[in-house]
């Protein structure tokens, strides 16, 4: 049992330095570090999802940056589903949840464990279910329920140099509001990428530990990318470069603790976008659809 104890630790801590070395190896490369933030879109839409967390993202990118859905050797046996030949599993690692008797806190432990993507069995098992797709003009929906409930304005103005294509400027104490300043000649695209990072940059300033500069730039940069990427709208509007990598993350740890942070901002505006168009929803739906206590049909 011991034996079993230190080869387990021994597989989790070669996967983690694994994953660190990844993290070394896409900082800074553009085309590289996006493929990895779609594979953390991909893997991070629920929270049971298996591969999810930053570093099982930069596993798969590593051993299978294509797969689309991962099923653990557990979830193969309680399915009774093989792997087709010739196919080897992928290295990640599963949370558990324990209980700490004395305490009574909960902690994850990670264990290391196979797992193969669903293109890699005999048969398929259920697909994991796919958020709704949205249209650019969705967000401009969205938009306009965050103006109307008096968070935030929007401004079209030529200040904004095209490069640049928007800004952000907080408002009043804890940032309360905010205005999001769009160049006036941007094509659709680029609206799109623009207003993302408008809105991740809003929703990001309420943090206490938020600070305007390159960091948290890159941050809305990522975190409106990684919503674009989980509505399926075009990207072609987010251009990332060599010098937009913010030079204060200096090491790999450093930048794991980055794509944690761009992970879990990116699920927090998404919902917050979405919370949006369920409003714009109810209230298009009109009162003629409630219910006595304020239910709806």
């Amino acid at each position: 049992m011991e034996a079993h104890k230190q080869s387990q630790q021994e597989i989790r801590e070669a996967l983690l330095g694994r994953a660190l070395e990844g993290f070394s190896l896409v900082w800074g490369k553009p085309s590289a570090f996006l493929k990895l933030l779609d594979i953390c879109e991909r893997f991070n839409r629920a929270p049971d999802i298996v591969g999810g967390g930053p570093v099982n993202a930069m596993l798969v990118y590593l051993q299978r940056p294509q797969a689309r859905q991962l099923v653990s050797n557990r979830q193969r046996t309680e399915l009774g589903i093989y792997a087709k030949k010739g196919e080897h599993a992928l290295d990640i690692l599963i949370g558990k949840k324990r209980q700490d008797r004395n305490t009574g806190r909960t902690a994850v432990w990670y264990n290391p464990e196979k797992a193969f993507d669903a293109s890699q069995l005999e048969s398929a098992p259920e697909p994991e279910p796919e958020p709704p797709r949205r249209a650019w003009r969705d967000l401009v929906t969205a938009i306009g329920q965050g103006e109307s409930a008096d968070t935030y304005r929007t401004v079209v103005s030529g200040a904004v140099p095209r490069e640049m294509g928007v800004g952000f400027f907080p408002v009043g104490e804890g940032h309360a509001t905010a205005r999001i300043v769009f160049n006036g000649s941007l094509e659709r695209e680029e609206f799109v990428a623009c207003a993302l990072k408008g809105i991740s940059h809003y929703i990001l300033s309420k943090e206490e530990r938020y600070a305007f500069g390159k960091e948290s730039s890159f941050t809305a940069f990522c975190c409106g990318y990684y919503v674009c990427r989980r509505w399926g709208l075009e990207t072609s509007g987010f251009s990332l470069g060599e010098r937009d990598f913010p030079e204060s993350v200096e090491n790999p740890g450093a930048v794991k603790e980055m794509v944690s942070g761009v992970i879990r901002a990116g699920n927090q505006v998404y919902a917050a976008l979405e919370k949006e168009l369920e409003r714009a929803a109810r209230a298009r739906a009109g009162p003629q659809n409630a219910l006595p206590g304020g239910g709806r049909r």
